[in-house]
């Protein structure tokens, strides 16, 4: 009842680009008429080990510490982020700003590195640089309700990097 005031309406159209998301189900034995081995997540850690740039996000941090260990044992430039790790001086400067932790220890250096989350960096964290990361992979194996795989998932904002699901 206000005759006097006119009413605006703002439509948004902006349309974040989708990421290319892959749901990984099993591995296929070659040879063996194509025999799916159901919960299979063995090609994850060769896709891990010939990744470039990656984030690996995982409710399950028995996983990350033993996959963090592969990786530098290939060579990689790893930081782990888990309940075991998040007082160690990266990780802290990492948790504060991401981006800036990222740029600073690899993108101005040259250095391909890869990010290893637990839950630990569920809420809060913001990853949000762009055209850094090549893969972003996932490994659920039950341990975190959906909602909170999500947000694990979300932490890692680069629509340009493909995505790579597994779940138990």
């Amino acid at each position: 009842n206000c005759p006097d005031k006119q009413v605006i309406t703002i439509k948004n159209d902006f349309k974040k680009p989708k990421p290319q998301i892959e749901f990984l189900l099993g591995s296929i034995t070659p040879g063996k008429e194509e025999i799916i081995k159901e919960g299979d997540n063995s090609p994850i850690i060769k896709a891990l080990i010939n990744s470039p740039r990656f984030a690996l996000v995982c409710d399950d941090k028995k996983q990350v510490q033993i996959i963090s260990e592969i990786l530098k044992k290939q060579g990689k430039a790893v930081l782990t982020v888990c309940s075991e790790t998040h007082a160690q001086e990266d990780v802290k400067a990492f948790l504060q700003n991401a981006d800036q932790w990222i740029y600073n220890n690899w993108i101005s250096k040259g250095i391909d590195g890869c990010i290893l989350l637990s839950p630990t960096g569920e809420s809060g964290l913001d990853i949000s640089v762009k055209n850094y990361f090549t893969d972003v992979y996932g490994l659920f194996f039950g341990i975190i309700d959906v909602d909170s795989v999500i947000q694990l998932i979300g932490r890692v904002r680069d629509d340009k990097a493909k995505f790579h699901i597994w779940c138990k």
